[in-house]
């Protein structure tokens, strides 16, 4: 890294840092105003955490056989802004191509007494959009899906309240959450399968034209873990097991909630409620996992 980028570094982080916590949620000044008071907060925490917050030093020597060599970590430095962000438990892995990973965890987990560690389970909301996509693709390359191919010639049963929809909806559409269905997250969690979850799409309105509007769709996603489903016979907790845990030796990764508690190295969900970080249950979201 050159001379001036580490100039650049130490007068943002000068000027940004103390701005950052000003407006942390977690700031006894701010937590007193409504958020409308500080419309730039999003902006300047980004900057501060682009260029302030750098964890890491990284000197890269192509000698060096391993990540952990290379790298210095600020423990305390982490935990302070873990403290500023109300952030209770925190992971953290640096992966090069050709070296051994770098991991970190600081935290409490769920067994009173216990910190976090490389072996601690976090849930990933969303994150799992990209693997279920992943998962889709890999389908697709052995010819077992396809990205145009309507939806109905693999589920008969598949049907939209909007007649084109029901007709013309693909994958591609699924993925690229354009087949006119919106959010509708009221209708979840329940205790159903994917196949008895997905057969009730047909009674949603839609809050877009077929193809002229990106709405992002939880629900779409439950329907493309119910397509891989479909083609192969198995369920989709299996098939990523089979296809992307498994391969990658993902052996600590699950799909259930149930699984997750169980091995009761998992990090507790939270949420602050007036004012405070409260630890909450995990929510059961197996209906809608491949969202």
């Amino acid at each position: 890294m050159t001379p001036l980028f580490w100039l650049k570094f130490l007068i943002l982080k000068i000027f940004f840092s103390p701005v950052q916590r000003l407006f942390s949620p977690f700031n006894p000044i701010s937590s007193h105003y409504p958020s409308f008071f500080f419309p730039f907060r999003p902006t300047v925490a980004g900057a501060a955490q682009w260029y302030g917050n750098c964890i890491f030093s990284v000197q890269y020597n192509r000698e060096e056989q391993t990540m952990r060599k290379n790298i210095t970590i600020d423990t305390d430095f982490i935990q302070e802004e873990m403290c500023c962000w109300g952030v209770p438990t925190l992971a953290l892995s640096v992966v090069r191509e050709g070296m051994e990973p770098f991991t970190a965890a600081f935290g409490d987990i769920a067994e009173k007494g216990r910190t976090a560690d490389a072996h601690t389970a976090f849930c990933i909301a969303s994150c799992s959009k990209a693997m279920t996509s992943a998962l889709a693709a890999m389908l697709v390359s052995e010819g077992k899906l396809n990205y145009d191919t309507p939806v109905v010639e693999y589920l008969p049963s598949f049907a939209l309240a909007d007649p084109e929809a029901s007709k013309n909806t693909t994958l591609r559409d699924i993925l690229c959450h354009r087949t006119g269905l919106g959010g509708h997250d009221g209708i979840w969690p329940v205790p159903e399968t994917l196949d008895q979850f997905t057969r009730r799409f047909r009674y949603l309105l839609p809050s877009a034209p077929f193809r002229k509007k990106a709405q992002y769709s939880n629900i779409m996603y439950a329907l493309a873990g119910r397509l891989c489903e479909q083609v192969t016979g198995k369920d989709w907790s299996a098939l990523m097991h089979e296809y992307i845990f498994s391969p990658l030796k993902m052996d600590e990764s699950s799909c259930t909630a149930d699984r997750l508690t169980r091995s009761g190295n998992w990090a507790v969900p939270h949420q602050v409620i007036e004012g405070r970080l409260t630890s909450l249950s995990v929510w059961n979201t197996d209906t809608v996992a491949p969202a």
